[in-house]
């Protein structure tokens, strides 16, 4: 009689639980795909609150998350990784990458900001291009992706020291002239034969054809008097004898000369002064040289340090050939600040290139 009132019992307890276990499993389930459905609809970035700062300044990091549902998503960890050279608050400070994940907890119809404190330690081009949702399981996997795009240019930090200040002259007869070695396009003052290093734009093509009979080699330029703005062009070289420097000594001086190249193109411009760079660094891009011409204003500021930015440690093209490059494209009439590890014979012969149109300023680093 006990057996087959337990067996009652057991059986009425079966007829019960049964229903309502397949009907949690079913809820269970029903929630999994409706969290997944609504996960699929969540909006996220992740972007720095400035494009342009100069190493050893802060950044802000701002995260943004939209839930557009009616459902509430809680334990929403989203997960990316960050330059460790960018110190994140309350993260140790590091050379590779670092997964940073953030979790939120969204109410239906919200959107979720949260920053981030970033000390910019080293200079550098940043980028935060991708998160994704993490699925917490037995192996580490993402649920979505979001794709988004934000740099960070970190500029060399400019180091205390200005253009050298040494007055360029002319000479006339024996007298010296306070006017810079620089041209005023405008102010003809006579013609002269062509010569190597005279930019196409120099040519008087009138003079040219009243003296064709002379011959093909007969060119003839304007001869301009010098005004009193300033031309300048810095060449950095990152050629280095072998094992003259340690690796750790002779990146500390590729980055000084970086920072120092800053201070002088800053200075040159804010001065008002024109200012080009040329470099034998390989890039990030992959590229194997900087070249920027000699101009002025902001924009040209800018492009300048994010080159210097991204600019990598090792050398690309030989120095001379870079040299012998800006002098066929015309360079003439400047001031020139070569920055140069050593001086070699590669360096010897450049200085004498750019010595026969140019003054010439070498400065070791």
């Amino acid at each position: 009689m006990t057996g087959a009132i337990q067996f009652g019992s057991l059986l009425a307890f079966l007829i019960t639980a049964i229903p309502s276990a397949a009907l949690l499993l079913m809820l269970f389930i029903g929630i999994g795909k409706i969290r997944q459905k609504v996960i699929g609809k969540l909006t996220y970035t992740r972007e720095f609150s400035k494009t342009d700062v100069t190493e050893g300044e802060e950044v802000t990091i701002t995260e943004t998350v939209c839930n557009p549902s009616v459902f509430p998503m809680f334990f929403i960890d989203i997960s990316s990784y960050i330059d460790g050279r960018l110190r994140i608050e309350g993260v140790s400070e590091g050379d590779g990458m670092q997964q940073i994940v953030s979790r939120f907890n969204l109410l239906p119809f919200s959107k979720v900001t949260r920053t981030h404190r970033v000390v910019c330690t080293r200079r550098g081009h940043y980028k935060m291009t991708s998160a994704g949702i993490l699925e917490r399981k037995k192996e580490l996997g993402y649920l979505k992706f979001f794709d988004f795009n934000s740099d960070l240019y970190v500029y060399p930090k400019p180091v205390p020291r200005q253009i050298p200040p040494r007055a360029i002259n002319y000479r006339y007869g024996v007298s010296s002239s306070t006017s810079k070695i620089t041209s005023d396009p405008f102010n003809v003052v006579g013609i002269r034969d062509w010569a190597p290093g005279d930019p196409f734009r120099s040519i008087n093509f009138k003079a040219t054809a009243r003296c064709a009979y002379q011959g093909a080699n007969c060119i003839k330029v304007n001869r301009l008097d010098p005004s009193s703005d300033r031309i300048i062009a810095v060449f950095l070289n990152f050629h280095h004898p072998k094992y003259q420097f340690k690796k750790n000594e002779l990146e500390k001086r590729f980055e000084y000369s970086l920072s120092l190249c800053a201070s002088f193109v800053k200075h040159a411009l804010d001065s008002g002064d024109r200012v080009g760079l040329s470099a034998n660094c390989k890039l990030d891009s992959g590229g194997l040289k900087l070249s920027f011409p000699i101009r002025n204003g902001r924009d040209h500021n800018i492009n300048i340090m994010r080159a210097l930015s991204s600019a990598g440690t090792d050398e690309g093209v030989s120095f001379f050939s870079l040299v012998e490059n800006e002098v066929a494209q015309g360079l003439a009439m400047s001031e020139v600040i070569i920055l140069t590890p050593c001086i070699d014979e590669s360096v010897e012969k450049a200085i004498a290139l750019l010595g026969k149109r140019n003054s010439v300023e070498v400065i070791k680093v």
